[in-house]
């Protein structure tokens, strides 16, 4: 059975404290709450984070106050009954019964810790074989039982776990738990372990079954992570933490591991758990074309209420997005992004030691290439260099001789583009290019902020004064590169001492002697600021303007150039089969709304889609071969305004309301 495209992951998490559990269920409501709103497939829980089973388990403990002893069942009959898949749920490390009964399983970490001083899970560890076979146990009888077609195996974490058992692995492998890269390290290889014990324990008794892992985030260029994965799931709900443009990053790397993949979004107003937090109908809407138009299919996360009645609200403002997902699905079906620019990840490039998930110097480009509606994809080392005309490389990929520096020159022997920024295409110690790029570096610069005058041959928008760049350059010399950008240094860097106005010290009129902040040859653009982490922490549209500019200067005009603006989204991809392209348009306005709360990933603003105003006279070029046959919405097939003249493709729509697929038949 192939992935669904419209999913719903019903959490369960039902603590012991609340009575009767289950006692409204009504298996043919439920079954039609789901159908009317155009939902083919719902994640249903066997195992919640509080410990507690919803079916007859012979190795699980069910909810003492489970007014219907087979709930899980209940719901994948009904379900199946009505063409409705039905994957399975199972917790894995927050099992808050596990931790009392057991607590010497407990997770102990710097981080967590064995007590719980706040209301929420105790992790236990799988450093221990009884818990593993706890779960391996559970994973059979679910098999056994209920033939899913796949399982979800939720919260698989670096903890950074110091517990007994996990001493004691990294007493076997000669790790030192002081190391944090050590205790990384010995927390990955638990998991590991775990995925093919579980992997062996379920697969067995059914070679259709589909597993799913999920930590939270898809880690890049860690690929023996997804050896025992069969798609992914890409948790990511906007509102709650992650923000509107995390997603599209994780989901441009997705295809490099070779996997069909779900979008994860929720129906509450922040992040899970939000029970009676509404989200707006029209922003599921959005957030669903957003996945489709990158190749995902779509999961609304949503959460049971002990009753066991599904909220009716809830499930109409689903109904428009899915709606829109099932028409658009014959044009989604093996349909490939057409991406010219590949950004190597950062993260990735750093995957053997510990990381923050939100890497800004990989955040910092892909909104700048979102913002500028340039089609990329996000690859690691692994990936097929040849497949791109340019490679940006963000402000710290320094290189070491061997396999990877070569495989980067010879893609630049190939006719290959490089963007570099920061230290990107130096040595470790960053005191020389690795690269052949003809300059020469003297460290960093002794001013921490420094002003850029960029030449407005590059970019018509730059000021003719200069501007503040806020991150620390490289001072780098060259009499070969073209210079684009000036750079005029402070008179002093700011200091209790000698300090001058609010923030910055002014710029000195004469530009720095033999310094640039940018340069070019043929085939590679060098920015001395880490333009990355420059743009994620500061936003600077400067900065993007720059940036866009180069690259056009390396590879000439975008495939796709529109009139939207900077929250405008574009894709596109072919399907081969049917030798057409889909050209996906969004737009909205995501908005930062209320104070600071303690979102999924640390403290943050909400960030809402509330009202989406239809954009005007929408226009779209795309570069083709020759004249399309026809040119129709994916919606309802209605013609497309176009023209053809000089290998552009010109769309015209009078106006854009959250998505249109633009169907382009060769």
């Amino acid at each position: 059975m192939s992935l669904p495209y419209r999913q719903i992951h019903l959490d369960f998490h039902t603590s012991e404290h609340i009575p009767d559990v289950g006692q409204d269920f009504n298996p043919k409501r439920f079954a039609r709450t789901l159908l009317d709103a155009n939902v083919n497939s719902v994640t249903l829980f066997s195992k919640c984070h509080h410990g507690w089973c919803y079916y007859p388990t012979q190795h699980g403990t069910p909810h003492p106050h489970l007014q219907r002893p087979d709930l899980l069942g209940e719901m994948v009959e009904a379900c199946n009954k009505v063409g409705i898949a039905t994957p399975i749920y199972l917790t894995i490390q927050w099992d808050e019964l596990m931790a009392r009964q057991n607590p010497d399983w407990k997770v102990v970490s710097k981080n967590t810790g064995t007590n719980q001083p706040v209301p929420t899970w105790s992790p236990v560890s799988l450093a221990n074989e009884g818990l593993v076979k706890h779960i391996c146990d559970l994973g059979r009888e679910i098999v056994e039982r209920y033939d899913p077609p796949s399982i979800f195996a939720d919260i698989l974490i670096d903890w950074e776990d110091v517990s007994s058992g996990a001493l004691q692995r990294m007493l076997n492998h000669g790790l030192n738990p002081e190391l944090r890269e050590d205790r990384v390290k010995n927390d990955r290889g638990i998991v590991l372990e775990f995925y093919k014990a579980f992997a062996e324990a379920t697969k067995t008794l059914s070679s259709n079954l589909r597993l799913f892992f999920n930590s939270g985030h898809i880690y890049k260029n860690e690929r023996e992570r997804y050896q025992y994965f069969d798609h992914l799931e890409i948790e990511s709900l906007p509102t709650g933490g992650w923000g509107y443009d995390h997603f599209p990053l994780s989901a441009r790397y997705a295809p490099a591991l070779d996997k069909d993949f779900l979008g994860m979004t929720g129906k509450f107003h922040n992040w899970w758990g939000d029970f009676g937090g509404f989200k707006q109908a029209a922003a599921l809407e959005y957030e669903c074309c957003l996945m489709a138009s990158l190749g995902a299919r779509c999961s609304i996360g949503d959460q049971l209420h002990p009753s066991g009645e599904l909220d009716t609200n809830t499930y109409q403002s689903i109904a428009p997005a899915y709606k829109r997902i099932s028409q658009l699905e014959p044009y989604l079906e093996e349909a490939k992004q057409i991406s010219p620019i590949a950004l190597y990840s950062s993260e990735g490039h750093f995957s053997r030691g510990p990381k923050n998930a939100d890497d800004p110097h990989d955040t910092g480009i892909s909104r700048m290439l979102l913002e500028t509606q340039l089609t990329f994809d996000v690859i690691d080392e692994h990936c097929d260099f040849g497949a791109y005309k340019l490679i940006i490389l963000p402000d710290r990929i320094t290189f070491e001789e061997g396999k990877l520096l070569e495989k980067f020159k010879a893609y630049l022997k190939k006719g290959g583009k490089l963007l570099l920024s920061g230290t990107s295409g130096m040595n470790k110690k960053a005191d020389r290019f690795l690269l052949p790029f003809p300059a020469t570096v003297e460290g960093p610069s002794q001013y921490e902020q420094e002003y850029l005058r960029v030449d407005q041959t590059l970019d018509s928008r730059m000021p003719t004064s200069p501007f503040i760049a806020y991150t620390h350059a490289q001072q780098v010399r060259s009499s070969e590169a073209a210079g684009l950008a000036n750079i005029h240094e402070p008179y002093f860097n700011r200091r209790p001492e000698h300090f001058c106005s609010h923030q910055q010290t002014p710029y000195q009129l004469e530009a720095a002697k033999n310094r640039k902040g940018i340069l070019a040859t043929d085939n590679i653009v060098y920015f001395a600021h880490p333009i990355g982490e420059e743009y994620r922490k500061f936003g600077q549209p400067l900065i993007k303007y720059a940036f866009a500019s180069a690259i056009k200067r390396l590879i000439g005009d975008p495939v796709v150039q529109t009139n939207l603006p900077s929250t405008g989204r574009v894709t596109l991809a072919h399907q081969a089969e049917h030798n057409r392209f889909v050209l996906h348009l969004l737009y909205a306005q995501p908005q930062a709304r209320g104070d600071i709360i303690n979102g999924a990933h640390g403290p943050t603003t909400i960030e809402i889609i509330e009202d989406i105003a239809p954009f005007p006279d929408l226009e779209a070029k795309v570069a083709l071969p020759k004249a399309p046959s026809k040119v129709y919405s994916a919606y309802d097939q209605r013609p497309i305004d176009t023209h053809y003249e000089d290998g552009q493709l010109v769309c015209k729509l009078p106006k854009l309301h959250i998505h249109e697929a633009i169907v382009i038949e060769l």
